[in-house]
């Protein structure tokens, strides 16, 4: 894939051993779908236990929102 901000988000997920779902905004009409449902603005958006999204490559907040949830 093209987006060095997802690549990044994406190598922050392995590093942190942490699980995920990857949705390709331009080859899945879910990933489509769900990326207009947030508003859109740029990728990746990252939602931690469907709570408010995450907009671009930004690990301080993915790091803040995921401390504020049980991981396995």
């Amino acid at each position: 894939m093209w987006c060095g901000y997802c690549a990044k988000t994406r190598e922050y997920f392995a590093e942190n051993h942490i699980k995920y779902t990857d949705w390709d905004v331009e080859h899945s009409e879910r990933g489509r779908n769900d990326y207009e449902s947030m508003g859109g603005n740029g990728i990746p958006i990252v939602v931690i236990n469907n709570e408010k999204p995450i907009h671009g490559y930004n690990p301080i907040k993915i790091s803040e929102a995921l401390s504020n949830t049980e991981r396995p």
